[in-house]
């Protein structure tokens, strides 16, 4: 991606006068601390017994369901024109999301939440037309969990041809299953009662809509913010390069090493963890849990401005001139990072169907996404703010303003992009972000380069996340209904 006009390239420097020149001991030193930064970000201690719970359904697994459910229901139920009932084909979502369920059930250790996923997998391989499937899967969670009566009761339904009571414990576990609707809905069937199937499928075709409806909107979404980058660039590409080129003065200079920068990030999550632990002494277990996001996010910030404010006193300036970090003002600077965003969609969704086919999607989601699909409004909102105003504020300040400047005053320009994006992407502690954080950071890390600020990536990084943001709040609603 170019501009008409660009800027001349932000030149490396060549030499850097004796007290700011890297020292290789204050270099290893923060390469050291910042691996065990990371090395702790990404530990996750497994409770006695070794077993780590993980979420019964994905937020992938549960859409494909309700999608399958809602087709169902368009086939056998609905008044919709004929020719739209024959391009539905649920099939195609059941099998899709049995799928999705075993891969869960294979990777879930705690028996009770292993053996609900078999059992969703099981209604829907039977949905999909694979009986045999179905029963294996249900003998296999049969043998899990205290449920295991209720587990050999639909087994029995799939195994024959007779009908099966809703029973008080059945009733209990297919609440609890994504699947239960269609499960319902069969053994309705079943005896004969079409009326009562339609009533039983009613919840997942409902949820199934709202999803499509969602993924509808998100897919124009795409598209839309595409076509109005393609647009603007066409429009306003050669003025944004005049404008960034006559940026009169020069970057800010970076007068630390790439050693100090890795240790002034380190300090800011060493302090972020003491005052997490801090606060969590004056607090019991359960007003914990309560505001956890309020206390991360605010610690954070906290932690960010104590370690920065210090480090600039130590460098005698006053601790508000945060332009050292480049937070200067330039011409079209938000405008210029927005369509630079926009512009890269197609490539970030490219990153992301990588990582969908390396690591699947069972993968943890960001503890920030799974709040945003569950919390009241009002903390729904907080975390909005936050994702889109304090998350900028805090990384590009320091991955681009301390890191990547510090890195590219010594490295060519994509040594140090792509070393400061892996950093970046590391500190996110999800195997599953790893490239897409990295593809973003490498584009922060080039517009931080062109305007000699970090205002344009802390503008797409705003806006990135205030759209995966609005995306999970719009899933969330899908999948658990209006109000949340």
């Amino acid at each position: 991606m170019t501009f008409e006009g660009e800027p001349s390239p932000e030149p490396r420097l060549t030499s850097v006068p004796a007290m700011e020149r890297e020292s290789p001991l204050l270099l290893l030193l923060g390469i050291f601390i910042y691996l065990g930064v990371i090395a702790l970000m990404w530990y996750r201690p497994s409770p006695p017994g070794g077993e780590q719970p993980t979420p019964i359904a994905t937020e992938q697994a549960r859409a494909l369901t309700y999608l399958a459910e809602a087709a169902w229901y368009v086939e056998r139920f609905s008044d919709w024109p004929a020719d739209i009932r024959r391009v539905v084909n649920h099939v195609e979502y059941a099998s899709r999301a049995a799928g999705a369920w075993h891969a869960i059930a294979e990777k879930t250790p705690v028996n009770a939440q292993r053996a609900r996923a078999e059992a969703n997998a099981a209604v829907l391989s039977s949905l999909a037309g694979d009986r045999a499937r179905a029963l294996t899967l249900l003998d296999s969670a049969a043998r899990r969990g205290p449920d295991g009566g209720v587990y050999r009761a639909m087994w029995r339904f799939y195994a024959g041809r007779e009908t099966i009571a809703i029973t008080p414990p059945l009733d209990r576990v297919l609440e609890a299953l994504p699947a239960g609707p269609a499960f319902r809905a069969q053994a309705a069937l079943r005896d004969g009662d079409a009326v009562a199937a339609r009533v039983a499928l009613l919840p997942g075709w409902q949820v199934g809509i709202r999803v499509a409806i969602v993924e509808g909107l998100v897919a124009l979404l795409i598209v839309g913010l595409v076509l109005f980058a393609l647009i603007g660039y066409l429009l306003w590409h050669r003025r944004i390069g005049r404008d960034l080129r006559a940026v009169s003065a020069p970057a800010p200079p970076v007068p630390w090493s790439i050693g100090t920068a890795l240790l002034v990030i380190s300090g800011v999550y060493l302090l972020y963890f003491l005052l997490q632990v801090g606060v969590a002494q004056f607090l019991s277990r359960e007003s914990l849990e309560a505001v956890a996001p309020v206390v991360s996010t605010l610690t954070l910030l906290l932690a960010t401005l104590l370690v920065l404010g210090g480090f600039l006193t130590l460098m005698g300036k006053p601790v508000w001139t945060w332009e050292t970090f480049g937070w200067r003002p330039v011409p079209h600077g938000v405008g210029y990072g927005l369509l630079a965003l926009v512009l890269s969609l197609p490539l970030l969704v490219i990153a992301y169907l990588i990582a969908v086919a390396l690591f699947g999607m069972d993968q943890q989601q960001q503890p920030l996404v799974e709040e945003l699909q569950t919390a009241s409004p009002l903390l729904q909102a907080y975390l909005v703010v936050v994702a889109a105003v304090m998350a900028p504020l805090v990384e590009e300040t320091l991955f681009r303003g301390l890191l990547f400047r510090a890195l590219n005053a010594r490295l060519a320009f994509w040594p140090a992009a792509l070393i400061s994006a892996l950093l970046f992407a590391a500190g996110h502690a999800l195997l599953f972000a790893l490239l897409p954080v990295m593809l973003l950071g490498s584009l922060f890390a080039f517009l931080t380069r062109r305007a000699g600020s970090v205002v344009p990536s802390a503008t797409a990084h705003g806006v990135y996340n205030l759209v995966v943001s609005l995306v999970a709040l719009l899933m969330g609603w899908a999948l658990n209904g209006p109000g949340q």
